[in-house]
This record gives structure tokens, sequence and C-alpha cells, in this order.
């Protein structure tokens, strides 16, 4: 009697695959077996017809056809299962990468913000970098998050079409990607503090420049009262209020210039170094040749 039982128990046949590259090769040998079945068909028509010449082959007709039915539905369906498959395993293959890629990058970020010199940039390049990195952070975490969401709604559709078809570990992989959504979390977190700093490091230094500038004009203008005083025609009846005014005019300057040199520093402004220096040379020749002026006045009868 012809036995065909083998290809109609294969449909109740459990797998639990690996989720790597080897998966649909894995699965390719059902798929063997069926076209080896397939054979053993071919060769079981030619004995039933070389039989039916010679005696009565009774319902063995009806069975190979029952067998051929079978057959066919058994390998539809291990081709739809391999589809399945393949488009699961390619998800995780993504999703691997898309992992490895990520924490590449973590780390390259680490050493670029760590890196001397990145230190040795001016303030706003530093913070513009940072900037740039909050703005990668986040793409990298949609990356990670699209990448698992996809993963898992092609396993949980190979799992509703076959329910005893089922996917090694998936969660170890969505374990993995929460873990490493954790890391972009707390590198977002420290980035975000260092441009805080930075911030208030910039305006600091947008402050003392202004501060500067106006020291600077209040200079100017205190040298151009000096000159004025310093003039032939300026009091000339008056030699003692000329002096008085001069000297005024050149401890304003001291003072101006001194103010300057003592503005404390910053620690986080450390880039920042602002020396003006007073002017003693222009400041002590004026008031040299005004003493002598006012000596020389002073000898007339």
């Amino acid at each position: 009697m012809l036995h065909l039982l083998p290809i109609c128990a294969s449909t109740s046949v459990s797998f639990v695959i690996p989720c790597s590259a080897s998966a649909v090769v894995l699965t390719r040998t059902p798929l063997k077996v069926v076209r080896g079945q397939l054979k053993n068909l071919s060769d079981m028509a030619k004995e039933l017809e070389h039989i039916g010449s010679v005696t009565s082959v009774g319902d063995l007709p009806q069975k190979m056809e029952e067998a051929e039915e079978k057959k066919n539905e058994v390998e539809a369906l291990i081709l739809e299962r391999n589809g399945l498959l393949a488009e699961t395993s390619e998800e995780w293959e993504q999703c691997e990468k898309k992992i490895k890629e990520v924490r590449s990058w973590i780390e390259k970020t680490k050493t670029a913000i760590e890196s001397q010199q990145n230190k040795k940039k001016p303030l706003r390049d530093q913070h513009g970098l940072r900037e740039k990195m909050l703005a990668d952070l986040q793409i990298q975490k949609t990356k990670i998050s699209l990448s698992v969401e996809k993963l898992q709604v092609a396993d949980h559709e190979t799992g509703v079409r076959f329910s005893k078809f089922k996917i090694a570990d998936p969660v170890g992989m969505a374990k993995s990607a929460e873990d490493l959504l954790g890391e972009l979390d707390a590198l977002n977190a420290g980035i975000k503090t260092q441009t805080a700093q930075l911030e208030t490091a910039i305006a600091q230094v947008d402050q003392y420049q202004l501060e500067v500038q106006q020291l600077r004009q209040q200079i100017v203008q205190v040298e151009q009262q000096l000159r004025a005083t310093m003039a032939p025609t300026y009091l000339q009846h008056d030699r003692d209020q000329a002096l008085r005014d001069q000297q005024i005019k050149i401890f304003r300057l001291s003072f101006l210039g001194v103010g300057l040199i003592s503005k404390p520093q910053n620690d986080k402004v450390s880039r920042l170094e602002v020396q003006i220096m007073p002017r003693p040379s222009f400041a002590n020749a004026h008031c040299s040749r005004s003493e002598a002026k006012f000596s020389k006045t002073q000898s007339y009868p």
C-alpha cells in the first residue's frame, strides 16, 4: 500500500526561528521536502499507471489526488511563511544595524565634546556644535524607535498568520533598543546643561565687551577735554584753574584705565582677556608741559 501520510503531517510542524540572515535559509528546508514529495508523487503516479494496466487499483487514484492537493497547500503555506520570515529577518538586521550606528554616534559625540580641539574653539562655535548635536540626537532616537516598531509589527504579523511560527527572542532586541534610548536621554541632558552654561558665558562676554566699549568712549571724551584744557586759549587769565582742570582730566584718564585693568574676570569666560592700559606718557607729558608753563608765569613780576 502506498504511504501518503508524511506530506500531510508536515502541516502541523512548529518552527522557532532565530532572527538572523540564516533564518530564511533554515525555512527553505521544508520547501525542499515538499519538492522531494513532488518527485515521489510523480513516481507513484507512474507506478499507479503501471499497476492499473494489469489489475484494479481501487481508490488509489482518489488518494493520489488528495495527496496532490495536500502537497500544493503545504507548498503555498511554506512560500507564504518564507516571505513573512524574509521580511521579519530584514527588519531584524536593519534594527541591529541602526543600534550599532547609534552606539557609534554616541561614542563619537562624547569624544568630540571632550576633545582638546573643541575646547580651544571660540564659545560661539562650541555652542553651535552642541546645538547641532542636540538636533542629531533627536534624529538618532527617532531612527531607533521606528526600527524597533517595524520589527515588532513584522513579528506580530508573522505570529498572527502562523501561531506556531515564532521568532526567537524578539524582546531582547527591544530591551537593547530601550537601553540605548536611555543612553541618548542621558547624553541629551548633559549636552543641554553644557549649552546653557555656554549661553551664560557668551552673555557675560557680550556684557564685558559692551562695558569695554563704553569705557573706551569715555577715555576718548576725557582725552578730548584734556587737549582742550591744554590749548593756549584755555583760561588765559586763570592759570591755577587751568592746571587744576588738567590734573582732574589726567586723574580721570588714569582711573578709567585702572578700572578696565581691574575688571573682575569670570571663571567661565577664561578666554576673555581685556587689558587696556592708561596713557601715562600722554597725560604726564602734557602735565609736565603745563606745570612748566605755570612755573614760568609765576616767575614774572
